[in-house]
């Protein structure tokens, strides 16, 4: 994994730098720096998968930086000692928000969901072939990451995309072999794309686009660690 620290107390880098050597020996530490302005002309030219980034800088605010990067490719952990920023800094989808001094056990956690997401948005890259799906009076081409739900209806299954929604004639196990890793079958009735899920709570799964669907007793273990 290769990272960038942005941060202006050198202690601070340091630690961070040591921290990360225990806890995730194989990351690559591209680039350190105390300032947005040469961060962001790194980042321009790098490609990286991961920046570590303080929200109180020498010539500005870690929010320039992600306001300058809208698009981002990569991940962004924010470390800070102020606690009053974090629902900001997720509104900016930062991965995760650290504060100082920081925990190494909330480190490895951080890094093991920027991981995990990573490997998701790598497995989403491949399988974006688009699907030709056949409803009752046409023949349509979407991608897989279009797609946010399936739902099983009989001998059909229902499409639930972010446009519309489709009721297609084959089965969900049929889609659930075709589409692979990045769903899950989290009920007998509903597959779910795995970066759609926004929390697990009770017998029920609330998805980014404000749906509620069912998952079983026996999927919901499997589920919550799929999330971690």
């Amino acid at each position: 994994m290769k990272i960038i620290l942005i941060e202006d107390e050198v202690q601070a880098r340091e630690s961070l730098k040591k921290m990360l050597n225990l806890v995730n020996p194989e990351t690559e530490v591209l680039f350190e720096s105390g300032h947005i302005t040469n961060s962001i002309e790194f980042l321009k030219t790098n490609t990286v998968d991961l920046v570590f980034l303080d929200l109180h800088l020498e010539d500005g605010t870690g929010f320039d930086l992600l306001n300058s990067f809208p698009n981002r490719s990569f991940k962004v952990i924010i470390t800070t000692a102020y606690d009053d920023k974090a629902v900001e800094a997720y509104r900016s989808n930062a991965a995760d928000y650290l504060l100082k001094p920081i925990n190494p056990y909330d480190l490895e956690d951080a890094i093991k969901r920027v991981k995990k997401q990573l490997k998701l948005e790598e497995l989403t890259k491949k399988v974006e072939e688009p699907l030709t799906l056949k409803t009752t009076n046409s023949f349509i081409r979407i991608l897989p990451s279009d797609i946010i739900r399936l739902e099983a209806d009989g001998a059909y299954t229902c499409f639930i995309t972010q446009k519309e929604d489709l009721l297609i004639s084959k089965n969900l196990q049929y889609y659930q072999n075709m589409l692979g890793m990045c769903f899950l079958r989290v009920h007998q009735s509903h597959l779910v794309r795995q970066d759609q899920i926004q929390s697990v709570k009770g017998k029920e799964l609330h998805l980014s686009n404000g749906d509620v669907v069912p998952v079983s007793i026996r999927k919901k273990q499997f589920v919550i660690e799929s999330l971690q």
